[in-house]
């Protein structure tokens, strides 16, 4: 009976530890990617790794995922829908990024406007 009680309450923990591992909450990914659904264009290439690069003028969407202290951004192509393709990382921000380690999306703004402009 002790050994239940343990168990569960070790379960619990796992799970709420498990619900508070993403660095940006769920609902401020939805809400990024509302506010950045559409078309951008790259505006200088930005390297990828392993000496690719997603090139100047490439046309891309965006999406992103949250890790225990980053957000990622990633880009993959306009024409085709982000389940048929493979995003390519185009921004790795860290919670040492942000002003006393919160997100702040004007960062996010700020350093997305470097990178990418809206299709008009």
């Amino acid at each position: 009976m002790r050994f239940k009680i343990i168990g569960k309450i070790f379960l619990s923990a796992i799970f709420l530890a498990g619900c508070t591992l993403s660095y940006v909450k769920d609902d401020t990914l939805k809400s990024l990617e509302k506010k950045y659904e559409g078309v951008y264009v790259c505006t200088k290439d930005l390297p990828i790794g392993n000496d690719e690069f997603v090139k100047s003028g490439t046309r891309v969407r965006l999406y992103f995922q949250s890790g225990t202290n980053s957000l990622k951004v990633y880009a993959y192509p306009f024409d085709i829908s982000r389940e048929q393709s493979i995003g390519k990382n185009i921004l790795y921000l860290f919670d040492t990024d942000f002003p006393d380690n919160k997100f702040e999306e004007v960062v996010l703004d700020s350093k997305l406007k470097e990178i990418v402009k809206k299709v008009e």
